[in-house]
């Protein structure tokens, strides 16, 4: 499991890649259930497998690429990968920087 900042707020995300297996590794990393979080082996458009969260706001879609984060408040968010690579870096357990592993900006 990776923990990552956006900074200032702590959350634990994780990517998904698509997968049976990735689905379950993102309910298990972000405590999720499957009331909250259900996969879709074909996605909305049939061609690659996607994550259905129910959230308080209503429903999002995580695609194969996207990070699923469950926020302070403990909702949980669908987001780009390439915002969130932008936004958050990897820490530690006391919240120390690990490293910068991601871009610096987003990539238009």
């Amino acid at each position: 499991m990776t923990t990552y900042r956006l900074r200032p707020a702590t959350v634990i995300a994780e990517r998904f890649d698509g997968s049976a297996r990735s689905a379950d590794s993102v309910m298990t990393t972000v405590r999720g259930n499957h009331r909250e979080i259900q996969f879709a082996p074909g996605g909305i458009d049939g061609s690659q497998g996607a994550l259905i969260l129910r959230t308080t706001l209503g429903m999002l879609v995580a695609n194969t690429g996207d990070y699923v984060i469950r926020s302070p408040d403990g909702g949980l968010i669908s987001c780009d990968a390439r915002l969130f690579e932008a936004a958050y870096e990897s820490v530690d357990d006391d919240g120390r920087t690990l490293r910068r592993q991601f871009r610096a900006e987003v990539a238009p």
